[in-house]
């Protein structure tokens, strides 16, 4: 897997607040693109900086699921040493499963 881009989700199953689907890897924020779309439309997920938060809308299968923020880190300066985007939704497994599947 070495080289691969994986998503998962980082917070236990069950109720709680909020659930964190972590991409890792070179394409993680190519994929965070495709599902995360930053409230305010002048910014751009591919040119986010390490270390910085944005607030929009994660979409799947062409509509809008959940608002939330995105948190960026940039390799080598991450949990991983690599790529890293941690997409934090509202809890429960619902929404964070269909952000997994179109990630």
């Amino acid at each position: 897997m070495q080289g691969s881009t994986i998503a998962a989700i980082a917070t236990p199953p069950g109720a709680g607040g909020i659930a964190v689907v972590r991409l890792s890897g070179a394409e993680s924020y190519t994929v965070a693109a495709r599902v995360f779309h930053p409230a305010n439309p002048a910014k751009k997920v591919e040119e986010a900086k390490g270390y910085t938060a944005l607030f929009g809308h994660f979409q799947a299968r062409g509509r809008t699921l959940d608002e939330g923020v995105a948190l960026f880190f940039r390799a080598p300066r991450s949990y991983t040493g690599e790529d890293v985007v941690e997409l934090s939704c509202h809890g429960g497994q619902v929404i964070a499963q269909t952000l997994i599947e179109a990630c």
